[in-house]
C-alpha cells in the first residue's frame, strides 16, 4: 500500500506540488491548505485518521501542529537553504538592482548561513537584517511583519523577504517591496522522500532485516575431523553444502558472491533461529572441525536491505583484522559485538582508519557522511571535485561541502591543485584532488558485491 501523505502549508504552494508530485508515484498526496496558522489544529482533526504521515511547509505550522498530533506520528518539515535564498536574491536585484547594496532583511535563515550567503554573494554583511523566527516557539504573523517594517521604516532596507507567506501577503498590501522565499523544486523533493522513507520505518518498526556475510580464508589441510585426502576444491564444495543446508532449515536466502564467498538473506527470526540470541554461530566450529575452514562472518541487522548489508560489511572487516577468523555483528543502531566466541565485547562501531572520525570531527558532519563521499567518488572514478560538486552529491550547503574537502586537506587525503573564478568579483573555486588510494582503506560496499 503506498504511503498517503498530508502537506499541510499556504495555499500558494499547492500548484507546486501539483507538478512535483507526478514525479513522485511511489506515495499519495494530499495538499491541505490554510491562510493562517490557527486553522491548522482544525485541518489535523480531519485528516490524522486518513493519512500515514504528514509534510509541513515551514517550521511554523510545524510547531502549530506539534501539541495536536500522535505520539512518534511520522512528520517532516520543509526547511529553507541557501539555494532558495540565493534564487529570492536573484528576484531582488531584477526588480530593484540597488537593493542589496541598500539593504535587505531574511527571516528564513540564521546568522551563519547569512554569513555564508553573504559570502557566496558578495555582500556586504552589514546591509543585511536578519532575524531566524524558525527557533521561536511563539512566533505571530505580526512579530514577522514588524521585524520587517521596522528596518524598512529606518532605512536599513530597501527590500524585504520572507517565508512566511501571510507576513508577505500584509507586506504587499501594504505596497511594501517584500519577497516570497520559497523553497527550490530540489528542496521539495528531498522533503517527500523523507517523509515516505519516515512512513515506510514507522510501518515496520518492529520489523529488522539481517545480513550475513562469510568468506573462507583458509582451509587446513588437517582438520579435527578433515579427511586430508580431499583437495581445497572439495571442500569448498563440501562448505557451500553446508552453508546451503543450514539457510534452507532456517529459510534463509544464500547467495554465492564469489569462491569461497557467500551472502545469506534472512529476517531477524531465521538468524535467531539460526544462531540464538547470543548470534553464536554453530556452523562456523563446524566448518572448521569438519572441513578446516576458517570462516570470517559479518552478521548485519538493520530497518533496510541496504543498512544491514552495510553493518555486516563493517562485521567483516572487523573480523578481517583478528587474522584468525571471527565473527562480528553490526546492530541497527550501530553498535559492535564481537569477536563472537561464547563471550562477547560490546563497543559503539568506530571507523577501521581513526583519520575518518577526525575528518567528521572537524567537518561537522557523521563518519556515515564521510563514507558516502568516498563511495561517491570512488563509483564516479572522480579524483578532481569542487565544492559545488560535492555539494550536489552529499545534499549539503557549499559551507559544509568546503568544510569537508578543509578537512580532507588537514589529514593529506585531499589537495587543492587549481583555482576557477567568474569575472574578478567573488570567492574562487577551488579544485580538489581526493587521495583516492588512502580514501579506499575505509570499508565500502565495494569491497565485497555480488559477482
Amino acid at each position: 500500500m503506498l504511503p498517503r501523505v498530508a502537506i499541510i502549508g499556504p495555499w500558494e504552494w499547492s500548484a507546486r506540488f501539483s507538478d512535483i508530485g507526478q514525479s513522485t508515484p511511489r506515495m499519495v498526496l494530499y495538499f491541505l491548505g490554510y491562510r493562517e496558522n490557527p486553522e491548522i489544529p482544525d485541518i489535523l482533526s480531519r485528516c490524522l485518521g486518513s493519512v500515514d504521515g504528514i509534510l509541513f511547509c515551514g517550521e511554523c505550522p510545524a510547531r502549530t501542529a506539534a501539541p495536536h498530533l500522535p505520539e512518534r506520528f511520522p512528520t517532516e518539515v520543509i526547511k529553507y537553504d541557501l539555494h532558495s535564498m540565493i534564487r529570492t536574491l536573484y528576484e531582488v536585484t531584477r526588480d530593484l538592482p540597488q537593493a542589496l547594496e541598500r539593504g535587505v532583511t531574511i527571516d528564513t535563515l540564521g546568522p551563519e548561513d547569512v554569513k555564508e550567503l553573504c559570502t557566496e554573494l558578495d555582500l556586504n554583511p552589514n546591509r543585511v537584517q536578519v532575524q531566524d523566527f524558525r527557533g521561536i516557539e511563539s512566533t505571530s504573523v505580526k512579530q514577522v511583519i514588524e521585524f520587517h517594517v521596522g528596518n524598512y521604516e529606518s532605512g536599513r532596507v530597501a527590500a524585504l523577504t520572507t517565508g512566511m507567506s501571510a507576513a508577505h501577503r500584509e507586506l504587499l498590501a501594504n505596497g511594501l517591496p517584500a519577497y516570497y522565499v520559497r523553497p527550490t523544486d530540489a528542496v521539495l523533493r528531498d522533503a517527500l522522500y523523507r517523509i515516505a522513507s519516515a512512513v515506510h520505518y514507522a510501518r515496520s518498526a518492529n520489523a529488522q532485516v539481517a545480513v550475513m556475510l562469510i568468506e573462507a580464508v583458509a582451509f587446513e589441510r588437517q582438520g579435527a575431523e578433515a579427511i586430508p585426502s580431499r583437495s581445497v576444491t572439495d571442500r569448498e564444495a563440501d562448505l557451500h553444502s553446508l552453508l546451503h543446508t543450514v539457510a534452507a532449515d532456517t529459510r534463509c536466502s544464500l547467495t554465492v558472491a564469489g569462491p569461497g564467498s557467500y551472502v545469506v538473506f534472512a529476517s531477524m527470526q531465521s538468524l535467531m533461529a539460526m544462531a540464538g540470541e547470543s548470534l553464536d554461530l554453530p556452523f562456523v566450529q563446524e566448518a572448521r572441525r569438519k572441513y578446516g575452514a576458517t570462516l570470517n562472518v559479518g552478521i548485519g541487522l538493520g530497518q533496510t536491505t541496504a543498512d544491514a548489508h552495510d553493518h555486516a560489511l563493517t562485521g567483516l572487516l572487523h573480523a578481517r583484522r583478528t587474522g584468525e577468523g571471527a565473527v562480528f555483528a553490526v546492530h541497527g543502531d550501530g553498535t559492535l559485538t564481537g569477536p563472537i566466541y561464547g563471550r562477547t565485547n560490546t563497543d559503539m562501531h568506530e571507523p577501521l582508519d581513526p583519520r575518518f572520525s577526525e575528518v567528521a570531527k572537524l567537518a561537522r558532519i557523521s563518519v556515515p557522511t564521510v563514507a558516502t563521499l568516498i563511495r561517491w567518488a570512488q563509483i564516479n572514478n572522480l579524483s578532481h571535485i569542487t565544492a559545488a560538486d560535492l555539494s550536489g552529491a552529499l545534499h549539503v550547503t557549499p559551507r559544509t561541502a568546503r568544510r569537508v574537502l578543509s578537512a580532507l586537506c588537514d589529514h593529506d587525503l585531499a589537495r587543492i591543485v587549481s583555482e576557477e573564478r567568474d569575472g574578478v568579483v567573488g570567492r574562487p573555486r577551488y579544485v580538489y584532488e581526493l587521495a583516492l588510494r588512502r580514501l579506499s582503506t575505509l570499508p565500502t560496499s565495494s569491497q565485497f558485491q555480488l559477482r
